[in-house]
């Protein structure tokens, strides 16, 4: 694809340096996203994150680094929502019992109404 939009836009010299620029330019993308998504989780500090890696693993470079953290970003984002949906389904529940009591109070003989 990039050969030939490359080819089209710039002849011989696109079709040549048409896969390395969408290349750079998808790596660069890759890296930004990863970026974000390690700022979206909070109490995350990515510097940290990377050297952390880094340091587990020498042998990692900055871009990969920052995609494992991105990933280790994104399953700690997921089980902060998980637990808030636990968390909020708990209290659902517990209004629900609640009214439930609230409600057999109010019945004769102090007993939730038999369905």
């Amino acid at each position: 694809m990039a050969l030939l939009a490359g080819s089209q836009v710039a002849g011989l010299w696109g079709a040549i340096f048409g896969i390395p620029v969408v290349a750079i330019v998808n790596l660069l993308l890759r890296y930004l996203i990863d970026i974000r998504a390690v700022n979206e989780v909070e109490g995350i500090d990515l510097d940290e994150v990377v050297a952390q890696i880094q340091a587990e693993h020498p042998d990692v470079e900055v871009e990969e680094a920052v995609a494992i953290a991105a990933d280790r970003a994104e399953a700690m984002l997921a089980a902060q929502e998980a637990s808030a949906v636990v968390q909020a389904e708990g209290v659902v529940e517990t209004r629900d019992e609640a009214e439930a009591v609230a409600q057999g109070a109010t019945q004769p003989g102090g007993h939730a109404a038999d369905g």
